[in-house]
């Protein structure tokens, strides 16, 4: 496997100036096109895990996204992905299991994870839950132990994506009151956004009309 050759090389490169190789998980979906296709020998395009992965449904549906799942080290300047999982509709505990595979991989060729990050969408949140944290906000554990080495794992929410959650919640449900009840509108971003144009000026928040459409 090319991505557990270039870790080992990164591992043994460490080890030569007595350093020890430290690295983030990060774990993505993305979407792709639905389509089989045979090549003469086997079909592509259906739910595929790999030689090594076993999942109840493998083969039996079409893929609709794909998990990709990258390490991002720490201590340096470098990043590779391990892994990609053709997907359709993977549950919380299947994640769970990935990443547990993931982990275990990565300790057996000699690289720490001391983090994991992800999107927060409710399946993602239900993984973490399963791994051993609590993403409940009244009794938050963002972290989890390592399944081999039982070092604590910490879990970083995609901040990029959050903030897009927040700002889609905040458009659904029109406002929010902050801790001192002071009420926070949706209304106000539309009518800033309004205001810009109709002026001709951008204001630094940079923010522009696909942001609230």
């Amino acid at each position: 496997m090319e991505a557990v050759s270039a870790l080992r090389s990164k591992v043994t490169d460490a080890a030569g100036v007595n350093k020890k190789i430290y690295c983030s998980l990060l774990m993505d979906e993305i979407s792709i096109r639905q389509h089989v296709e045979w090549d003469g020998t086997k079909f592509s395009g259906y739910i595929d895990f790999g030689g090594e992965v076993k999942y109840d449904d493998d083969d039996s549906k079409i893929a609709t996204q794909a998990l990709v799942i990258m390490v991002n080290a720490v201590n340096g300047h470098w990043k590779v992905p391990i892994g990609y999982f053709l997907t359709n509709g993977l549950n919380s505990s299947d994640r769970a299991n990935l990443v547990n595979e993931s982990l275990i991989l990565l300790h057996e060729n000699g690289v720490e994870v001391v983090s994991l990050t992800f999107d927060g969408t409710s399946t993602n949140i239900a993984m973490a839950n399963v791994l051993g944290a609590n993403m409940n906000f009244c009794s938050l554990i963002t972290k989890f132990k390592h399944p081999v080495s039982k070092s604590d794992v910490h879990i970083l929410l995609d901040a990029c994506h959050m903030l897009k959650l927040i700002r889609n919640c905040l458009a659904s449900k029109g406002s929010f009151v902050d801790q001192n009840g002071r009420l926070i509108k949706w209304d106000y971003i539309v009518r800033l956004e309004r205001y810009q144009r109709e002026e001709g000026l951008v204001a630094a928040t940079k923010l522009r009309r696909r942001h609230i459409q």
